[in-house]
């Protein structure tokens, strides 16, 4: 990708390839068109060793 064409995204304002790292779903209808665009949530981006400790400290299995 070339500096020159370079244009931020229209979801996150970085500039990256065709695909958004922070949307985790799109969502077209019937003809095609994009309806629905599902961003991760901050809880997508738990380590799972953080994940670990918090069923430790709980009990939870």
């Amino acid at each position: 990708m070339s500096l020159d064409k370079a244009i931020n995204c229209q979801y996150c304002g970085h500039v990256h390839g065709d695909l958004c790292p922070q949307v985790k779903a799109y969502g077209y209808d019937e003809e095609g068109r994009l309806v629905r665009v599902e961003f991760f949530a901050p809880n997508d981006h738990v380590h799972p060793e953080l994940v670990d400790a918090a069923r430790k400290i709980l009990g939870v299995k």
